[in-house]
């Protein structure tokens, strides 16, 4: 029964408030196209994060996450 109450108020929670209303990181720490995948690893540490947006050419073109990293970064 605790569960479901539990499921409850986060379910309130995220009908009732915003992105904008919760407390955020501003700095947007992201890597280039042509960033070696070691790098991104140590960025992501250095971070504490678990993906990073991907910029290159001038254009957002995807995320690189953790998984990304340990399942096809050989």
């Amino acid at each position: 029964m605790a569960d479901e109450s539990k499921t409850s108020d986060v379910a309130t929670l995220l009908a009732k408030f915003t992105v904008d209303d919760f407390p955020f990181t501003r700095k947007v720490v992201y890597v280039d196209g042509n960033t070696l995948l070691e790098d991104a690893f140590k960025i992501m540490g250095q971070n504490g994060v678990s993906s990073l947006p991907v910029h290159s050419d001038g254009a957002w073109v995807g995320f690189i996450d953790i998984n990304d990293l340990v399942t096809h970064g050989r």
